[in-house]
């Protein structure tokens, strides 16, 4: 069964993504190779701990994980950085720690850890601690230390809304066959809300939607939508004899939901007009042999992405896309692979418009697939990709599409060997950009994007619109009209990109912590950025 919801409104998301599928129906997309990436920036191990968990933050600016072996620390990077990066600053903690989670804000800079750490000097008990960081400090803000004593299980993760205001964490509670989720505020270690989540049995993914009101837990039995606020259980659904691999997404506000099984991909939607029924809207058959290992919405829910592998055939990797409103199909991407590794989707990332997709991969045995493979909506063909060497264990992507960042072990998954490196990619053509890392004092280069006799400038605010003013055939002003100014016009680079220095010491938002936002106009013919930057000064 394929159903497809009608008469959902269109907003100005939706008419892009509409376009960009009209193009891929009449044959207008790329069908160009892939671009072979380089990391702009990257962070190697020295051999004793492994690459694992990496989160972007502040839209795309900012680089956040936790790294080492007996001694851990919590690491900030600015995404300005170049070559071998160095930490903006390192929160060293001695001990032993296991299952290590990292969350960033996609548009602030708040970001958290989670981790469990022993609680007995016979190291057989562990609790999970989390912990909340802003990039301007080293030091934790706050901590929290769950009540629960973990015996032997991974399941417990941390979440952040899009604005940083909610940070979620979640742990399996074995006794009670019950997940703890623990609901708080920016300033405060103590709980705005705490549930106990009925998930009969450990939960295998948690997501949370982007303005922080809903989760969802997938247990191997049993699906949950559950309103952190009301304390409502929106949704259930036993799932029995239903093999599931992970792959689990909300849209922005919570009201779409997409779960992957062993045998097909299934969409549901919020009923309009009130109360907490979820329907469903979609169910995607996979084939024989195949399963759905990971799943990306759009912001608005109507673009929805899923991989798919095969165990039979290890080595190949399917990616889909599917316009939930439309019926359209977006991307048809597969692959074969050459060798007996499983090359497993480990991450799937979508750009909040729906328009671009990071995939990362654990990597075939004989490399002919990269393990980051990105993508433009309506177009088979990846944009770009890069061969990392080693299976890709972490994956996130900002807000726009503009960064993406990977977390990447020394070796393939399946293979002994430690170490690995995070990385951080500028994804071709989006927009506008920067480099440098900014500090009080400092100055910046911000670059955008220039073709044939167009004339470009950078816009300059202190803050954004609460809601970006729509101009015909120009775009979206993301930067509030009533603070702008113009930077001065820049020099062209070897790229054709056009860059302007920013002294971030004669600003007036120079203060730690303080943000300034930047947004590229191109004058002949008018046109603006897709996307926007925001700088904030570090330490």
């Amino acid at each position: 069964m394929r159903r497809i919801e009608s008469g959902k409104k269109q907003d100005a998301t939706t008419r892009t993504l509409s376009l960009t599928w009209l193009c891929a129906c009449l044959g207008l997309s790329g069908t160009t190779l892939a671009q072979t990436l380089e990391p702009t920036w990257s962070f190697d191990s020295d051999g004793s701990w492994i690459a694992d968990t990496v989160s972007l933050g502040d839209r795309g600016a900012q680089v956040f994980s936790e790294v080492g072996a007996y001694v851990n620390s919590r690491v900030l990077f600015s995404s300005g950085d170049s070559g071998v990066a160095t930490a903006i600053w390192s929160d060293a903690q001695l001990g032993f720690n296991f299952h290590r989670q990292v969350a960033s804000s996609a548009d602030s800079n708040v970001h958290a850890s989670m981790h469990q750490a022993f609680v007995d000097a016979n190291m057989s008990w562990k609790r999970a601690v989390l912990f909340k960081y802003s990039s301007d400090r080293s030091v934790p803000d706050w901590s929290f230390e769950f009540p629960g004593l973990i015996v032997n299980h991974s399941h417990s993760k941390v979440a952040v809304s899009a604005d940083g205001s909610r940070i979620v964490g979640a742990v399996y509670d074995s006794a009670a066959l019950a997940t703890h989720v623990a609901v708080f505020g920016e300033q405060s270690s103590t709980p705005l809300y705490s549930h106990q989540v009925s998930t009969f049995g450990a939960f295998e993914s948690f997501v949370l939607s982007a303005d922080g009101k809903r989760a969802a837990f997938r247990s191997t039995m049993k699906l949950v939508i559950f309103n952190l606020e009301s304390g409502v259980l929106e949704h259930e659904e036993y799932l029995l004899n239903s093999t599931f691999y992970g792959a689990l997404a909300l849209s922005a506000d919570g009201s779409t939901l997409a779960m992957g099984t062993g045998n097909e991909v299934l969409a549901y939607q919020l009923e309009e007009g009130g109360g907490n029924n979820y329907a469903k809207i979609l169910s995607e058959p996979l084939g024989a042999g195949n399963f759905a290992t990971r799943l990306g919405l759009s912001g608005n829910g109507q673009a929805l992405y899923w991989s798919v592998n095969n165990f039979s055939t290890p080595s190949r990797i399917e990616l889909h896309g599917f316009d939930l409103l439309s019926g359209a199909t977006l991307i048809d991407y597969q692959n074969p692979g050459s060798g007996s590794y499983l090359n497993l989707a480990e991450g799937l990332e979508v750009s909040g418009d729906g328009q671009r997709i990071a995939l990362g991969l654990w990597g075939d045995e004989n490399d002919q697939v990269p393990e980051l493979l990105l993508f433009q909506a309506g177009n088979n063909t990846p944009l770009a990709s890069f061969a990392t060497g080693g299976s890709i264990s972490a994956l996130d992507m900002s807000p726009s599409g503009s960064h993406v960042v990977i977390a990447a072990r020394g070796a393939h998954a399946t293979q002994f060997g430690g170490g690995g490196s995070l990385m951080l990619f500028e994804v071709p053509g989006v927009g506008v950009s920067f480099q440098g890392v900014p500090r009080q004092g400092a100055t910046i280069t911000l670059s955008q994007a220039q073709s044939g006799s167009n004339i470009a400038r950078m816009l300059r605010s202190n803050s954004l619109e609460a809601t970006p003013s729509f101009f015909p055939s120009v775009g979206l002003l993301y930067l509030e009209r009533a603070a702008l100014t113009w930077l001065p016009q820049g020099s062209q680079n070897s790229q054709g990109q056009l860059e302007t220095q920013f002294d971030l010491g004669s600003s007036a938002a120079q203060g730690l912590g303080d943000s300034i936002y930047f947004q590229g106009v191109g004058l002949a013919p008018r046109s603006l950025s897709e996307n926007y930057l925001k700088i904030t000064i570090l330490p």
